[in-house]
């Protein structure tokens, strides 16, 4: 695999990015039964609910995942979202649920909140590096504001919170970014990003980890025609955090 630039340790959102490679392969192993099934149902033209179910035959216990989910919408003015899943593996038993709400109360405004958490013994055997999410809790709100079609803001903070055997971590984040049209074929970003980081340190030197970064970015678009667009884009560190 070659990649043309660094890939990034985390999201715009913080959420940590993996590299991911399945393959296939013939072996002499017994063969086991996997299945699963899911069902949903719209009890009107507003709500949608719908379940979920997978089994795994292991040994000496079977793996399960049961979840359910909800969905509502009023209009183009609020929706409301909620998922729940428990898992059942030989590592144990685990809940993971996120509830997640966007209000619209103007075609201008739009606002979204949501609060997530994973148990540490939550198990999806489909999550590549699912691990790192394991015993985290996470909330956050967002928002967009456009007082005119040729520009647009947008704010989000979150608050993150992962329980290691060895302590704990905590992230927050705030960010503020400014999109402007300028013509026909220029656009412009503008993002600046404060994050800070608390956690326990494995270094006997220091029993914690407090960093602080002040990150600011800038990019410009230029659209040569409809097939080809060149940007150029500078990221700057605004504090004494290196």
């Amino acid at each position: 695999l070659f990649f043309k630039q660094p890939v990034p340790a985390i999201d715009n959102e913080g959420n940590p990015v993996y590299i991911v490679i399945t393959y296939e392969a013939i072996t002499t192993a017994d063969k086991t039964f996997l299945g699963g099934g899911r069902a949903e149902h719209n009890v009107n033209e507003n709500l949608t609910l719908g379940i979920t179910g997978i089994s795994e035959e292991q040994s000496p216990t079977n793996y399960t995942l049961l979840g359910g989910d909800i969905k509502y919408k009023m209009g183009n003015n609020f929706s409301l979202q909620g998922e729940v899943g428990h898992s059942s593996h030989i590592t144990g038993d685990g809940l993971a649920y996120k509830f997640e709400t966007n209000v619209s109360p103007a075609d201008v405004l739009s606002l979204k909140g949501y609060y997530r958490k994973v148990e540490e013994g939550f198990f999806n055997i489909t999550q590549s590096g699912g691990k790192q999410e394991l015993g985290t809790e996470k909330y956050g709100t967002s928002g967009i504001y456009s007082p005119f079609a040729s520009t647009k803001f947008s704010a989000e903070y979150y608050k993150a919170k992962q329980n290691f055997l060895s302590g704990n971590a905590t992230i927050n984040s705030l960010e503020g970014t400014i999109e402007q049209k300028i013509s026909d074929n220029i656009n412009g970003v503008l993002r600046i990003e404060d994050i800070t980081y608390d956690a326990y340190s494995k270094d006997t030197l220091q029993n914690n980890i407090d960093a602080h970064s002040t990150l600011a970015s800038a990019r410009v678009n230029y659209a040569l025609d409809k097939k080809i667009t060149v940007g150029a884009e500078r990221e700057q560190n605004l504090g004494t955090n290196q």
